[in-house]
């Protein structure tokens, strides 16, 4: 008769074997591998990710071929030509989102790359060149107004600050 700890240790061999056996392998990683497919699909975790990025790049050049009429080449080159940037703020790369094909909604025809922010924008604005010339003139007139602000609040907390050592050095 086996002991308690002989017994379990078959146990967990026979265990082991049984899910090696059922367990899928990668299909893209080279014969004899042992790396596991885990659901849903025929793919270890790090061939999986470079599927799912290629797969998403096709889509992409599909999308943008079949609703502006853009081909990936001239997605490319616009992006180049903009500096690799948002033709907006320029602050967003693309590199984790894509930067969406702006179009006029009246002709149909591409006028740039825009990072998501700044389509919703140019979409809130209506399009209209107006509309950004008063919210650039706004925002203009409100850091003037807060820099003085800013200095007359300076100067008071100066003289605060004056009046507070007189007062500490006359109770000397």
């Amino acid at each position: 008769m086996l002991s308690k700890e002989e017994s379990r240790s078959m146990f967990r061999e026979q265990a082991a074997a049984r899910v090696a056996k059922t367990q899928k392998r990668c299909k893209e990683c080279p014969a004899g591998s042992s790396r596991p497919a885990p659901n849903p699909g025929p793919r270890c975790a790090t061939h999986h990710r470079a599927f799912r990025k290629q797969q998403n790049a096709r889509n992409h050049e599909r999308m943008i071929a079949n609703i502006y009429g853009l081909a990936a080449v001239d997605y490319e080159r616009m992006y180049k030509e903009q500096g690799g940037t948002c033709a907006i703020c320029q602050r967003a790369t693309g590199k984790t989102k894509r930067l969406a094909v702006d179009h006029d909604h009246d002709t149909g025809l591409v006028r740039g790359l825009l990072c998501g922010p700044c389509n919703k924008l140019v979409g809130y604005f209506r399009n209209s060149p107006e509309a950004f010339r008063r919210a650039a003139a706004y925002l203009e007139k409100a850091n003037i107004e807060n820099q003085r602000r800013a200095i007359v609040a300076l100067k008071a907390s100066i003289v605060y600050n004056e009046e507070d050592a007189q007062s500490a050095s006359i109770k000397e």
